[in-house]
């Protein structure tokens, strides 16, 4: 077995052991084909994937400010999503990290 194959199964036994820690969430995106420059609105179609993820908040013990983010496997594609729903709230991605093995990014609530 190669090294990283052992990391890649080692991943999914912690993901296995957190199993009350994660959540199952909802990456979405809207894939624009069109603009009516009459009335203002984009034509697209939805693209959704269901992935589980662990959600963290760090607090700056100085300024008070909370940082959320999540930690998810490396099996998509992060780049073609812009919203997270976890427990039907709305995230959008910001910066993130994939090193191949599991991705971790900064969300923010959306204003509604």
């Amino acid at each position: 077995m190669s090294l990283r194959n052992k990391v890649l199964a080692a991943v999914d036994q912690a993901f296995l052991a957190v199993d009350d820690l994660k959540k199952t969430a909802t990456l979405s995106s809207t894939t624009v084909s069109s603009f009516n420059f009459t009335t203002g609105v984009t034509v697209g179609s939805p693209s959704t994937t269901t992935v589980e993820v662990v959600k963290l908040t760090k607090t700056n013990p100085i300024t008070k400010a909370n940082t959320t983010s999540v930690i998810m496997k490396s099996v998509i594609d992060l780049s073609v999503y812009d919203t997270l729903t976890i427990d039907g709230i709305d995230y959008n991605i910001g910066s993130y990290t994939d090193n191949d093995f599991v991705i971790e990014a900064e969300i923010q609530k959306e204003d509604n």
